[in-house]
């Protein structure tokens, strides 16, 4: 038999194409009364990825267009299967990849016909990677910025923030674990830049291999089983080897910031954890472990995760991960969400929640409400200062002493309006003034001025007489803590601690839906990205929420609707 012209064969390939495309076509116009309840639906009328699409027009370029990655899939295409993944989280992107083959409604939301080959999962990690490295604010940027533009009343609205804890994607480790596993990231990091110098340093180190006091090779037993004595020197000799090998590799951190990240975790794990003892030649001859209360604060706890540290609340609550903190409108729309490490207080994060609003959308919120950790001066200053005024902290103050602490305090004194003169309870002035640093100032009251004073026990303890002087402190930060007290007394400042609840609310539901307790990645800026897409994952089906609340006002009183796949019913 003859063999078909190449013309005619390209006749029927594009005839047969059109074909499918056109039963691809009509039957999801077919199932579109189906799914018009569906929240893909909806989204895909409300929302607009044209700006994602455009700032990710270029990554063909640099990612996919590299040798070995064919460009089968459109950016468009892409941008809306993360969208899927992300907002039907937790999803892998192989369960990702199997629910584009399976699901119609997916495969329609995504742009894909009937007989269209989807992306695989490498596809869409690629893909996730690059958002990650070049957008990680991308999405939920644009999803606020259309939400404010459908509901603006949402701009206006108060804040409350809080945080919650995030578990790291990464075990802790022992001292001893912690350091050979930071000095084998350290010579990894000098495998990829300096190749050649790699195998120098490690021919020089050939007897430490063989020893195993750096890496612990010829060990049979576990450590754990062994006694305190022997613990403490092998953890001595690994020290020592570790900083042997970190002078070797000291010449080539110059031009290399990677090397020197890893050997900056290396160095600040050894001088958060160790005391070092040094001989005349500065060489290192005794490392002890520190006791717990003396090592640092934001000490490195694995060396699979360095940025990751313990998130101490309590004696029962020492998380091993992030400190996430979070700002949402008492509607329920998160404003704002980042990652911090676990060591991270709770209100050093609130700036970074004030100045990412304004940087990015233009917004400081009219009040911030935060728990009774915030109710302080310092903080409220800190809001006014990084708000320029706009912004007002809505807190519990910190009582300054216990409840059974009826001592006077300096909150019980009054300062005069230039800030020169401080009146005690007792009703004596005082002019006299000592400046600590740039804190405050001492305001001192002399012997001869507590004489006779009937509050002289609940001042200084004792009703003896004085014979020395007495000091109040007024911080700078006194007037807002004085105006936080006086805000805890009115009916407004009840109103806003009842609607506090509601941002554990959004916590439980990024938790829960979002797969925001535990990290999927490592390191921080990974981590920060994936909780801005969860947040921007909850601020979409949020917005489904409100609209159809809204819509919910504006129905006729009396009149209920109900809606059946192809048709409307009213009844009165």
């Amino acid at each position: 038999m003859k063999e078909m012209p190449a013309i005619v064969r390209q006749i029927i390939e594009d005839y047969l194409l059109f074909v499918l495309a056109w039963c691809s076509h009509y039957l999801y116009e077919q199932m579109r009364p189906y799914w018009r309840d569906e929240p893909l639906v909806k989204w895909q009328a409300l929302l607009d990825f044209e700006p994602i699409e455009q700032a990710c027009a270029p990554y063909h370029k640099q990612v996919a267009g590299k040798p070995g990655r064919p460009i089968s899939h459109s950016v468009p295409k892409l941008v809306r299967v993360l969208f899927l993944m992300v907002v039907h989280a937790p999803c892998s992107y192989r369960q990702a990849e199997r629910r584009l083959r399976s699901d119609l409604l997916w495969r329609s939301f995504a742009g894909y016909g009937l007989f269209e080959e989807v992306p695989d999962h490498n596809t869409i990690h690629l893909f996730d990677q690059y958002v990650c490295q070049h957008h990680p604010r991308l999405y939920f940027d644009t999803v606020l910025r259309q939400i404010d533009e459908q509901l603006p009343q949402e701009r206006a609205r108060p804040q409350i923030a809080d945080t919650f804890a995030m578990l790291a994607n990464a075990a802790l480790e022992g001292p001893t674990a912690r350091l050979r596993h930071l000095t084998s990231r350290l010579l990894r990091a000098l495998d990829k830049v300096e190749p050649t110098a790699y195998e120098t340093i490690t021919t020089d180190m050939e007897s430490l291999f063989e020893e195993g006091r750096l890496f612990g090779w010829e060990e049979v037993e576990h450590p754990h089983y062994w006694p305190q004595e022997r613990r403490q020197q092998r953890r001595q000799e690994t020290v020592i080897e570790a900083l042997l090998c970190r002078e070797l590799v000291r010449p080539y951190e110059t031009d290399n910031p990677r090397l020197a990240e890893e050997a900056a975790y290396l160095d600040k794990m050894i001088a958060d954890e160790f005391h070092l003892t040094r001989d005349e030649q500065d060489k290192v001859v005794a490392a002890v472990l520190l006791p717990a209360e003396k090592r640092g604060k934001f000490r490195l706890c694995s060396g699979t995760d360095p940025e990751a540290s313990i998130r101490n609340h309590g004696p029962d609550k020492r998380d091993f991960g992030f400190n996430a903190a979070v700002a949402a409108t008492d509607s329920g729309i998160i404003r704002e969400i980042a990652a911090h490490t676990g060591s991270a207080g709770d209100v050093t994060t609130i700036p970074g929640l004030l100045q990412a609003q304004q940087e990015h959308h233009d917004l400081l919120p009219p009040t911030l409400s935060f728990d009774q950790i915030a109710g302080n001066g310092k903080t409220a200053a800190i809001v006014h200062e990084v708000s320029n005024g706009q912004t007002r902290l809505i807190a519990k103050p910190n009582p300054p002493h216990a409840d059974d602490d009826d001592s006077l305090t300096p909150q019980d004194c009054t300062l005069s309006d230039d800030g020169l003169a401080l009146t005690c309870p007792g009703g004596q002035t005082s002019r006299r003034r000592y400046r600590k640093e740039q804190w405050g100032w001492f305001f001192r009251f002399i012997a001869a001025q507590c004489l006779g004073c009937p509050l002289l026990e609940r001042c200084r303890g004792s009703q003896e007489r004085p014979t020395t002087h007495r000091d109040f402190f007024i911080s700078h930060h006194m007037r807002f803590f004085l105006a936080l007290l006086a805000h805890s007394q009115t009916n407004q400042f009840r109103l806003d601690m009842q609607k506090r609840p509601r941002i554990e609310l959004v916590i439980a539901h990024l938790v829960l839906f979002h797969g925001l307790r535990r990290a999927r990645f490592r390191g921080l800026a990974k981590v920060d990205y994936q909780m801005k897409m969860g947040a921007m994952a909850y601020n979409a089906k949020r917005l489904l929420s409100l609209l159809a609340a809204k819509k919910r006002e504006q129905a006729p009183s009396g009149v209920v609707t109900a809606t059946l796949p192809g048709r409307s019913l009213s009844t009165a």
